[in-house]
């Protein structure tokens, strides 16, 4: 039974994060819009969201980076 609770745990922890990357990622693509129907909207929502992936990733590097310096390996909550 303890494994499922760490499963329980786990998604209890990652549904709120989703959500919230969910709506920044919606406003960050969005953003600098001024006609959304334009041919220069279609390259401006790839640059954005070529952004946010990039950001994401090295954020999530230098997470993973600092959890492995100050000793806590990798994982969820330990």
């Amino acid at each position: 039974m303890s494994h499922f609770m760490e499963l329980i745990h786990g998604f209890a922890l990652l549904i709120p994060i989703g959500v919230l990357l969910s709506i920044g990622g919606l406003i960050a693509l969005n953003s600098g819009m001024n006609q959304p129907g334009s041919g220069f909207a279609l390259r401006r929502y790839a640059g954005n969201l070529g952004f946010m992936v990039i950001h994401l990733a090295c954020v999530l590097a230098i997470l993973l980076f600092v959890q492995q310096w100050v000793g806590l390996g990798l994982g969820l909550g330990r």
